[in-house]
C-alpha cells in the first residue's frame, strides 16, 4: 500500500502559495519531515514517531504490527504486552 502526503503549503497570504509547486514540496528531503510517499505492508512492524492518542497507547516509540489498511486509517496491533487493537488515523 502506498501514501501520499498532502503537499500544499499554508499561509495566511494566499500569494505566497502561488509560488510554491507541489513538485517543489514533493522535494524536501530533510530531517524531521516525513517523505512524500511512504509503502506500508500488512504484517509489518512499525514504530510510532510522534505521540498520537496517550490513551490509544499510541506513543512516541510503541512498536506495532499493521493488520489493515484503508483510505482513512492504518490498523495495528500494539506490541505492549496486551496485543491492543488501534487506529492511526491520516493525519
Amino acid at each position: 500500500h502506498v501514501m501520499h502526503s498532502v503537499n500544499t503549503a499554508s499561509t495566511d497570504d494566499p500569494m505566497d502559495t502561488n509560488y510554491i509547486d507541489e513538485t517543489v514540496m514533493q522535494s524536501i528531503d530533510a530531517p524531521g519531515v516525513p517523505r512524500s510517499t511512504e509503502r506500508y505492508k500488512v504484517g509489518a512492524v512499525v514504530v510510532i514517531i510522534r505521540n498520537v492518542n496517550f490513551d490509544s497507547g499510541l506513543v512516541n516509540g510503541q512498536r506495532a504490527i499493521i493488520r489493515n489498511i484503508t483510505r482513512k486509517c492504518i490498523t495495528v496491533e500494539l506490541l505492549d504486552g496486551k496485543r491492543t487493537i488501534a487506529l492511526i488515523p491520516r493525519i
